[in-house]
């Protein structure tokens, strides 16, 4: 998704994992600290496709950690 190392930690440091990831919102996102609206745009575009494919708990599970 072409986050820095930055970013990434943003989402560690708040325990977000693959089951939350695909919940979360743009406003969720900004106060995460992503700031830039273009990696927004493409954070939200990925939770979408999750979402739109019916990610379950079993598939999620198989996933692991986002990093």
């Amino acid at each position: 998704m072409g986050l820095n190392e930055e970013e990434i930690q943003c989402f560690v440091q708040a325990n977000i994992n693959l089951q939350t990831f695909i919940l979360l919102s743009e406003c969720d996102l900004i106060e995460l600290g992503i700031s830039d609206r273009g990696k927004r745009e493409t954070i939200m575009k990925t939770v979408h496709s999750f979402q739109l494919q019916g990610c379950n708990r079993e598939l999620v599970s198989r996933l692991g950690p986002l990093r």
